[in-house]
Order: structure tokens, then sequence, then C-alpha cells
């Protein structure tokens, strides 16, 4: 239940502790809302996000989704073979990209911002369509998970790719920050404002801060370039008495005691990198609400037995701490077998997140 989510971001603790998940198995999916997932994607995601006590969730499809092209749901195009992460249209590539243009440093000082400005803004207009359809959907009974995902530092990177992008701001700092960085920063101050005019209570925004090892830039370059920013940026929700989740991936034990001097109402760890212990002894210990805990690597590799004892350990350290949301850290892919999944939420079920599974 969205109050829920709200007590949790506000140091209360919730009548029932809220789950965030992102639900990609379709065998888990067709299991729970007895619908085909392929034949009824819209049902089958309603009635299974209501079925597990998933209360922060993604609006339902408009269409079905698309069944895999073959069994083994990986197959070859345009010279690369590709696997499918789940249901929703978003695929991996198995091979990497050949080096050619997105190497190329002439391409990163040529790139025209005013282009990223113009598709954020027709994004901020679909997201308006996204959270109305979830709220007639859904009302009070769920949080909405709509993501932002370009907040600064990740517009370098699906701008560019990694490496033109080390190259461009290793070779000219002072230059990347005023072609991009600046610009960037109040796109995404105009991204926030248009998302103060949504029925949305909570927020969430993504950035690419860490990798699995650590940070992606030096700690001074971060705080110089994009800590120092963040607040600015999303200074209109704040006005607007929006709650504000940053979403990131990689290891962030170095960073939580900072990011909790930034006004982000919770942090979600989309990361097993980042040590559980170490966000429960910051964030957890400063009443701020965050997520995580549940490894995605363990519920694909390991027993069910271990499914269990996983679970159960994280769920009775996380509920210590009235901001904790429930949620697995890497997501719940198609390649996790179903024994595992229903074994990690008839465990949920077990302690007091009903589940129907």
């Amino acid at each position: 239940m969205k109050q829920d989510l709200l007590d949790a971001l506000s140091g209360r603790s919730p009548q029932k502790i809220p789950s965030k998940e992102t639900l990609e198995h379709p065998g888990l999916i067709t299991h729970v809302s007895g619908v085909d997932v392929y034949r009824d994607t819209r049902r089958a995601l309603s009635l299974a996000w209501e079925r597990l006590g998933i209360d922060i969730h993604a609006a339902p499809p408009r269409e079905n989704a698309s069944p895999p092209p073959d069994d083994d749901e990986t197959w070859v195009a345009d010279g690369q073979r590709h696997a499918r992460y789940g249901i929703h249209p978003s695929y991996m590539p198995l091979t990497q990209l050949e080096p050619g243009g997105r190497w190329d440093l002439e391409r990163v000082w040529s790139h025209d911002v005013a282009q990223d400005a113009a598709a954020c803004a027709l994004e901020a207009s679909q997201e308006a369509i996204e959270s109305a359809r979830f709220l007639a959907s859904f009302g009070d009974r769920a949080v909405r998970y709509g993501l932002y995902f370009t907040t600064l530092l990740s517009w370098a990177v699906v701008t560019f790719g990694w490496e033109p992008f080390f190259l461009a701001i290793g070779s000219d700092p002072e230059r990347f920050e005023a072609q991009f960085w600046e610009p960037w920063a109040a796109i995404s101050r105009r991204r926030f404002e248009a998302m103060c005019r949504l029925p949305d209570e909570v927020l969430f925004c993504h950035d690419h801060l860490a990798m699995a090892t650590g940070p992606v830039l030096k700690p001074s370059v971060l705080e110089r370039y994009i800590l120092s920013r963040y607040e600015w940026i999303m200074a209109p929700a704040l006005e607007a008495g929006k709650r504000v989740i940053l979403v990131c991936d990689g290891k962030l034990d170095d960073m939580l005691e900072r990011l909790l001097e930034l006004p982000f109402a919770g942090l979600l760890v989309d990361s097993p990198a980042t040590s559980f212990q170490q966000v429960l002894d910051t964030w957890g210990r400063a009443g701020r609400g965050f997520s995580g805990g549940i490894e995605t690597d363990l519920l694909t590799r390991g027993t069910p037995g271990q499914v269990m004892a996983h679970t159960r350990d994280v769920i009775e350290r996380g509920r210590e701490y009235p901001g904790f949301i429930l949620s697995a850290s890497g997501q719940l892919p198609a390649n996790i077998p179903l024994e595992n999944l229903l074994a990690y939420f008839r465990t949920r079920d077990a302690l007091g997140f009903p589940a129907i599974c």
C-alpha cells in the first residue's frame, strides 16, 4: 500500500513492510496468476503483483509481451546473439559491439545536447500518461515505479558509452562540464519540474554512480561534477513535497554516508555488490528508507533451502529498521529456477509478507 511506503520513508514503522520487485519471469507470473502471460500480459501481471504482495511496481503494459523466438530464449540478429531478460522487450547482446563510432572521441565533442532535451521532454509527456493509467488501475493499493534513468552521470553513459565518456572527461574535464554536465543538469531539473505535476507522491531517479568494484570516478570528481548538483536538480520535487528515492547499481559502500547528506527520502540498492549490512548501519540507523538485501545471484544459483535461509536472514535483519523495503537486488529475471522463486515468496509469506503462490 502507498501509505506503508510513505511511513517507511518518514521513519515511521509501517503496518506492512513495503515490497518492491521487478517481475520478468514468465513462469512465475503465469503460475501465480493462472493466466498465460503471453496471451494476457496486463491481467497476468496485475494478478501476480497483487497475489505476491508487491507494493511498488510498474504500470500495467498496454500490449501483450511477445513470446521468445526460440526455446532457449537466445537468437541471432544483426550479427550478434541476443538473450532475453524476461517478458518485457529489453534485450542484451551476448557478444561485444565491434569498435567503431561509439569509441570515437570526436563523436563525443560533436554531440548536440538539444536532442537530449527533446527526448527527455517526450519521455515526460509519456510519463504523465503512464502515471494516470497506474492511478486508474491501482489507486492507493500500490506505488508506481516510474524510473527517471538519466539523473546526471547516466546521461554520459547512455549517450556515449563508458569508454568514450572516460576518454572525454579525462582529456578535458572543464570542457566536458561546460558542454555536458551543466546542460544535462538543467534538462534533469526540468524533468523534475514535470514530475511535480504528476499525482505520484514518490519519485524514483537513477544514476550510474558505481560499478561492481566501487565508484565510477574519484570521489573528488564525483563530488564536483555530480553529487554537488543533485539538490539543485531535484529542488522542484522537494519544494512540491514529493519523496525522491535514488536508485543505484554497483558497490556503494564508500558512498553511503555521503548520500545520506543529500535530501533523498530513500535509497534503492539495485546490486548485491553493496553490503546489506553497510546499508543497515547507515541508512537503516539513520531512519531513512532503503531497499534491497535479496541477492538475485543466490536466487539463481542456490538451492530452495539456501533461498529460504537467505530470505529469512534478510527479512529478520531488515525489519528492525522502520525504513526497510524488501526487494531483490538485481530483479527477478527469467533465468531463475521457478522452484527457487516459489521458495522465496513462500518464505516471505511465512514471515508476514502475504503471498499466494
